[in-house]
């Protein structure tokens, strides 16, 4: 590895298992603290190298945009330009040249949400090659309805060969919080929440019983 970083086990494991195939499609729910971000550059940096992810984008909390930048760029080399509203003009376009972009998922949601005409040019923009979640606990999910930024990854997400989730808290979420993350990822496995959870209760009664028979 040329990252500049002290790895440790579990990160490697996380970029083994993620880099056995491409395109891949997964969440990563480490405890605060754990390197999720060193993960993901970890998993990034042999598929940039290769030519395999020419176009990749990060979607992070605006606070957290320049950390993403810092980080992969001092640790993997892997030089991200920072999406401003002030940078896309009427004389350039900002999508149509940035290949590797960390974006607030904030600011994109906002000027989707205000695009009247139907224009954006972040919308137009030739697909990427992977898209990456940072705190994806943060997107809001019911069955009645999808928050504007959780409408906007689902929308990336189906269009992108590779899609990493990263959180923290995915079970303090709840069932339906957690079957929500794993929609945006295989919407076509989990498309209907009563089956996901019956499944999970069912999967929750073997598991207790292999328990007891394991202590009997």
């Amino acid at each position: 590895s040329r990252s500049r970083v002290q790895l440790l086990p579990h990160q490697l494991w996380v970029c083994h298992r993620v880099n056995r195939s491409y395109p891949f499609r997964w969440l990563v729910a480490d405890d605060v603290g754990l390197g999720k971000t060193i993960e993901a550059g970890l998993v990034l940096m042999p598929l940039v190298a290769r030519a395999q992810v020419r176009r990749l984008l990060i979607l992070a909390p605006a606070k957290l945009v320049p950390q993403w930048q810092k980080r992969l760029r001092t640790m993997f080399d892997i030089r991200l330009q920072v999406y401003d509203r002030a940078v896309d003009t009427g004389q350039v376009d900002f999508w149509d040249t940035a290949n590797m972009v960390v974006a607030s998922i904030h600011t994109l949601r906002r000027e989707i949400a205000e695009d009247r005409e139907g224009t954006s040019r972040f919308l137009a923009a030739d697909p990427w090659d992977a898209v990456v979640v940072d705190e994806a606990h943060h997107l809001a999910w019911s069955p009645e309805a999808e928050s504007p930024a959780y409408v906007l990854v689902d929308a990336l997400a189906r269009r992108t060969p590779g899609a990493i989730l990263l959180t923290a808290t995915p079970e303090q979420l709840g069932r339906s919080g957690h079957f929500a993350r794993l929609r945006l990822l295989d919407p076509a496995r989990y498309h209907d929440l009563a089956a996901y959870q019956r499944e999970a209760e069912d999967y929750g009664r073997l598991s207790a019983l292999a328990a007891d028979l394991v202590e009997d």
